[in-house]
C-alpha cells in the first residue's frame, strides 16, 4: 500500500516544481568574445538580487532565481588586477590605522573575492561598458520561468 502511495505521488508529474524558483545558466559575452570572469545578477523590481560566478569559460549558473520580469547585470571589476591592488593598499592602510584591534565578529578585512566560476588564475579581466554593471542602468532584462532555462548574454 505505502509503495502504491509513493508511486502515485512522486511517480506522475514532469519532475520539475512549477512553485520552484529556476535555474538559469548560459553564456555572457562582449562584442562576440567570452567575458571570462565577473558574476551576473538577476534582480527584482523590489531590489533582490541572486548572483552566480562567471568562469574562465564565459559561462554561469545562477540556481533560485526569482520568477517573473528582471533585470540582469553583469560586472567584471571583481577580478580586475588594478582593482585588487588598490583594495590592497587601502586594507594595509586600515590595519595599521587599526593596529591590533579586528574588526567585529563576522566581518572580514577587505573586500571579498566575489568572482567568478573559475579560479583566479584562468580568468582574464575585460572592462565592460559601465552601464551594464548596475540595476538602475542596465538595459538587460529576462522573464524567468519555473524550472531550467538557457539565457545567453549579449553585451555590446
Amino acid at each position: 500500500m505505502f509503495a502504491l502511495f509513493v508511486v502515485s505521488t512522486f511517480g506522475c508529474g514532469s519532475g520539475v516544481n512549477p512553485q520552484a524558483p529556476a535555474y538559469v545558466s548560459g553564456s555572457v559575452t562582449y562584442n562576440g568574445k567570452p567575458v571570462t570572469g565577473g558574476t551576473v545578477q538577476f534582480v527584482t523590481k523590489e531590489g533582490v538580487a541572486v548572483s552566480g560566478g562567471i568562469d574562465a569559460e564565459g559561462t554561469y549558473a545562477v540556481s533560485d532565481v526569482p520568477l517573473g520580469d528582471l533585470i540582469v547585470v553583469v560586472e567584471t571589476e571583481s577580478i580586475n588586477p588594478n582593482q585588487k591592488a588598490a583594495a590592497g593598499k587601502d586594507a594595509d592602510r586600515r590595519t595599521k590605522m587599526m593596529g591590533d584591534r579586528q574588526p567585529p565578529s563576522g566581518q572580514g578585512r577587505g573586500p571579498s573575492s566575489g568572482g567568478g566560476g573559475g579560479t583566479a588564475g584562468e580568468q582574464k579581466y575585460i572592462k565592460i561598458p559601465e552601464q551594464y554593471t548596475k540595476a538602475k542602468t542596465s538595459p538587460l532584462t529576462f522573464t524567468s520561468k519555473a524550472g531550467r532555462q538557457v539565457h545567453t548574454i549579449e553585451l555590446k
